[in-house]
C-alpha cells in the first residue's frame, strides 16, 4: 500500500528526495562554496539534497494504527553492508524505532569485501548495495562517505579510510599534520554520506546526507570513530566526538542520509515483499 498510513516527519521531502535519486541523472556537476571554500566539481546525482535537512527526528517516526511493531517471522530484514563496526552501531541507532531486523554481512556469511572502485562516493555505495544485495538476496543498505577538507583540494575524499595509515589515530594525525600552519579560517571541512537501499526488484532508492565544519587543531572527544575527534561540528559547536548518540543520528552526514530514506523502509516494514518505489 505504498506509504499508506505512515508518518514520518517531513516524509513528504523526503520521500520526494528518495524517489528523485532513483537512478539519477549521470550530468556534469556544479561547484559548491562553503564560507568562501571553493569544493571539488560533483556529478549532479551527489548533489540533489544541497540544504539542512533540520527536523527529521527519529522519534517522530509513527507506523499505521494497529501495527504490531514486534519483530515475527515475517519481519523485515535489511542488510546493513559493512564491516564498520562505528558504521554498524550508528545504524543501529538509526533504525532501533522501526519494525525491522538489521543484519550483518556476517550473519549472511559474506566474508568477503564488495569492490569500491568508483571514483566518487555515489558510485562506491552502488557497487556495494548491488554486489551484496544479489548475494544475499534481501533489501540492502550501503553507504560510502568520508571528510572533504577545502584546503587539501577535497582530500582524503573517496580515500578516507585507508588514507595515511591503518588506525584513525594514524590518519587524524596525518592530517593534522598536513594541515599545520593553515589557520582556523581556511580549515573548512565537510562530512559526506551517501547512500543506496538496493531492493530484491533491482530498484534502488538513493540519497545524500552532509554536515559541515572545520578541522580541529587537536582531537576531542571520546565518542564516534574515524575523523570524528578532530572535525568541529559548527551547528553543534563541539566536536563530533562529543556529541551524544541521539544529537549524532540527527546532525550526522550518515543520519541525514539514512533518514531520508526512512519512507522507503517504513513502507518495505508495513508490507514486506512489495515494491515501495513503484515501477
Amino acid at each position: 500500500m505504498a506509504l499508506g498510513n505512515v508518518l514520518v516527519a517531513a516524509a513528504v521531502k523526503a520521500g520526494e528526495t528518495a524517489r528523485r535519486n532513483i537512478s539519477g541523472p549521470r550530468g556534469s556537476g556544479r561547484s559548491i562554496q562553503t564560507a568562501k571554500a571553493q569544493w571539488p566539481r560533483r556529478r549532479v546525482s551527489e548533489i540533489l539534497a544541497r540544504e539542512p535537512f533540520d527536523g527529521f527526528l527519529l522519534t517522530s517516526v509513527a507506523l499505521a494504527p494497529g501495527y504490531d511493531r514486534n519483530l515475527g517471522e515475517n519481519s523485515l530484514k535489511l542488510l546493513i553492508a559493512t564491516n564498520n563496526r562505528g558504521k554498524l552501531a550508528e545504524y543501529a541507532a538509526i533504525f532501533e524505532t522501526l519494525p525491522v531486523e538489521l543484519v550483518t554481512l556476517a550473519d549472511v556469511g559474506l566474508d568477503w569485501d564488495a569492490a569500491e572502485t568508483g571514483a566518487t562516493f555515489a558510485e562506491n555505495a552502488r557497487l556495494k548495495a548491488r554486489a551484496y544485495g544479489l548475494a544475499s538476496g534481501l533489501p540492502t543498505l550501503a553507504d560510502d562517505s568520508g571528510l572533504e577538507v577545502a584546503a587539501l583540494g577535497g582530500a582524503p575524499g573517496v580515500h578516507s579510510a585507508r588514507w595515511a595509515g591503518p588506525t584513525d589515530a594514524d590518519r587524524n594525525a596525518a592530517l593534522l599534520a598536513r594541515l599545520a600552519g593553515v589557520p582556523w579560517t581556511r580549515r573548512q571541512a565537510r562530512f559526506v554520506c551517501y547512500t543506496v537501499l538496493w531492493l530484491p526488484e533491482r530498484r534502488e532508492a538513493e540519497s545524500i546526507g552532509e554536515v559541515r565544519g572545520r578541522i580541529l587543531f587537536a582531537p576531542h572527544g571520546a565518542h564516534g570513530f574515524g575523523y570524528d575527534p578532530i572535525f568541529y561540528v559548527e551547528k553543534a559547536g563541539r566536536s563530533a566526538a562529543e556529541l551524544t548518540r541521539a544529537e549524532k543520528n540527527l546532525l550526522s552526514h550518515r543520519g541525514r542520509a539514512a533518514q531520508q530514506l526512512l519512507p522507503v523502509v517504513i513502507a518495505l516494514a508495513q508490507q514486506p515483499g512489495t515494491d515501495p518505489l513503484g515501477g
